[in-house]
């Protein structure tokens, strides 16, 4: 009996300290992870080098929101094989492609005020200004951003490699008959960068079944790197090109067109 008792206790005890190990394990600390990785914040923001005085006579120059093309800034979407219907194709704006846009309406009016000239405003185009603004601008300059990217990618979830390069494009129009007096084409120089993968989300997972792959899939992390990268090279290049005595030059050539409209500024 004596042996039955014993072993009994022996087993009892045996669970009790198996349960509290168990118990223990579970209130310990976890261990100590890596820090998360700061995302990635845009930086929309041009500091222009310097500031000229103002230009005499002065020439007030209204801005529109640059045009945009290329695979930088939408991203085409093609049906799967054997989806309904199979030729469907869809384009998006990728991310944060408009607040790019917005600001630099902000930073064109800057630079031009730092190369002497007022601003007669920023406008998305010529159609939202109004008859007196137009008369009251000497010119309008008017940017075209035809922009590409070319993604390498490795495996699923792996880093990829990005290629940005296109062509930026600047316009100066007679306000009143909206005839281009000086066009300027600067190529942008292909810019490679190692981009990351962002974790693909369980919705992304699904929809990949429903959708031909996208070679030219961007996270959004990386797609604000790259924006960040192409908008600080974009900006340089136009204060470059943006001669205050090239630009008074064309007002005779503004001012011979507004006149065949009958109109005085």
């Amino acid at each position: 009996m004596r042996t039955v008792e014993t072993t009994s206790l022996r087993a009892v005890l045996a669970t009790t300290v198996a349960v509290a190990a168990v118990v223990l394990a579970g209130c310990a600390p976890l261990p100590a992870s890596a820090p998360a990785e700061a995302p990635a914040v845009a930086n929309f923001v041009f500091a222009v080098p310097n500031s000229a005085p103002p230009v005499s006579p002065p020439m007030p120059i209204a801005i529109l929101q640059p045009r945009t093309a290329g695979s930088l800034f939408f991203e085409t979407l093609r049906a799967a094989p054997g989806a309904v219907p199979a030729a469907s194709v869809a384009q998006r704006t990728r991310f944060q492609v408009a607040e790019m846009l917005n600001a630099s309406k902000t930073d064109l009016e800057r630079i031009l005020i730092a190369k002497g000239f007022p601003s007669a405003g920023t406008f998305q185009t010529t159609d939202d200004m109004t008859f007196a603004q137009k008369e009251r601008s000497s010119l309008i300059l008017s940017p075209n951003m035809d922009v590409n990217v070319d993604v390498v990618g490795g495996g699923f979830g792996q880093a990829k490699m990005a290629t940005v390069s296109g062509t930026v494009s600047l316009e100066f129009i007679e306000p009143m008959s909206r005839e281009k007096v000086w066009v300027k084409r600067v190529q942008l120089p292909p810019h490679t960068v190692q981009i990351k993968a962002d974790a693909p989300s369980f919705a992304e997972i699904l929809a990949a079944g429903k959708q031909a792959p996208n070679p030219n899939a961007i996270g959004k992390v990386a797609m604000t790197q790259l924006l960040n990268d192409f908008y600080a090279t974009a900006m340089s290049k136009i204060w470059d090109q943006l001669d205050p005595r090239e630009i008074q030059g064309l007002k005779k050539d503004a001012d011979k067109l507004k006149g065949r409209t009958n109109y005085r500024g």
